[in-house]
């Protein structure tokens, strides 16, 4: 078995090593993460210790690539909107991440398992976000946060993503996906609460907010995130402590009245929303 052990490990670490060589920048990023999963289908099949913390390892590595370079690849990221760089880089890895946990957690939920838990939801969440930027942005994903769209799309799929993870906590019961989706609400809370309802430029701004009377920037920033937090609120009605579900109601609740009360005002001033209240409105 120690034989077995040793050669399992080293062959894998080896093909790491030559990969290291023979690739770079976003195929090397790519072909590291690929091994993760094949580390954890390799344990599960002989279960060797250091295979696990092989995966682990390897899912620890391709973290601090992109934390070195986000845009995996430099300037060449591309402005493709979707199919780009960022796709490749983050979704390949995500997705090899998500297996690998799958695989160890299969035999064991320990360690090794949650740290490639972890690199899948942080993968998932930085592809969302980095796209999110690339399309705002037009590519330049390093230029200032600016304009309200980029928020708007932020709070829409951080509360999308918190479903999401609320469903897969409660099939895994895994701790890493617990904390995750916890995590994941209350920086969308955060955001809501900051750059949303605690927006008066967006309330009553200048500058126009696009789209027609009803499809515009109100119903993408207001509407469709109150509609996202009463479905979360009634995700967690059987699983969550009740501050949770009340939280997730309210903000609900409040994000209706803005979008109602902004939707008037609309209604009345057009794109441009600036301007004194009439008795009507």
């Amino acid at each position: 078995m120690a034989g077995s052990a040793v050669f399992a490990t080293g062959s894998l670490a080896a093909l790491a090593l030559a990969l290291t060589f023979a690739l770079e920048k976003g195929w090397l990023t790519i072909a590291l993460a690929l091994i993760a999963p094949g580390a954890a289908w390799v344990a599960g099949k002989r279960p060797i210790p250091l295979l696990r913390w092989l995966a682990a390892a390897i899912a620890t590595v391709v973290v601090a690539r992109i934390a070195y370079e986000p845009r995996i690849v430099g300037d060449e990221v591309g402005t493709t909107l979707v199919f780009n760089w960022l796709l490749y880089g983050y979704g390949v890895p995500a997705a090899s991440f998500w297996l690998g946990g799958w695989l160890l957690r299969k035999r064991a939920d320990d360690l090794p398992a949650r740290i490639v838990d972890v690199a899948a939801i942080l993968f998932s969440v930085l592809l969302v976000t980095w796209q999110i930027r690339h399309y705002v942005t037009r590519g330049q994903i390093y230029r200032p946060l600016r304009g309200h769209l980029e928020i708007m799309l932020f709070a829409n799929a951080g509360l999308a993503m918190t479903i999401g993870l609320e469903h897969v906590r409660v099939r895994t019961r895994n701790v890493v996906h617990n904390i995750g989706a916890l995590i994941l609400a209350a920086l969308t809370l955060l955001a809501v609460l900051a750059n949303l309802i605690g927006a008066p430029d967006l309330q009553f701004s200048a500058t126009p907010l696009g789209g027609g009377a009803f499809f515009n920037l109100i119903l993408l920033g207001y509407g469709l995130p109150a509609l996202l937090a009463i479905v979360l609120a009634m995700i967690a009605r059987a699983t969550r402590p009740m501050p949770y579900r009340v939280l997730a109601a309210a903000t609900s609740v409040i994000l209706a009245l803005f979008y109602l009360t902004l939707e008037v005002r609309r209604l009345f001033h057009g794109p441009i929303m600036s301007g004194l209240t009439s008795d009507a409105e």
